[in-house]
């Protein structure tokens, strides 16, 4: 993340705590709250939460970018149709 800062992309950190050290290479931070459990590197609530944020952006990103996003996905499914049962 550090090396891909310093050349110029814009980076995007998601984290679950405000403490985490890699916040100091993030352009845009993005936080989720989540109950911190005693086993918290097992937290699947947490795990959700973040797949949940990155499922709105993805779907974010393609609905601004419809034309684009939608021939993207066309590409995807006719190269991979002949690989499904």
């Amino acid at each position: 993340l550090k090396l891909a800062r310093e050349s110029g992309a814009t980076t995007i950190v998601l984290v679950s705590q405000g403490k985490s050290p890699i916040l100091k290479y993030g352009d845009i931070i993005l936080q989720n709250a989540t109950m911190e459990t005693v086993f918290k590197s097992e937290s699947v609530s947490g795990r959700i939460a973040q797949l949940v944020l990155l499922d709105a952006l993805v779907a974010a990103l393609a609905f601004s970018e419809y034309d684009a996003s939608y021939s993207a996905i066309q590409k995807t499914r006719e190269a991979t149709s002949s690989r499904k049962i």
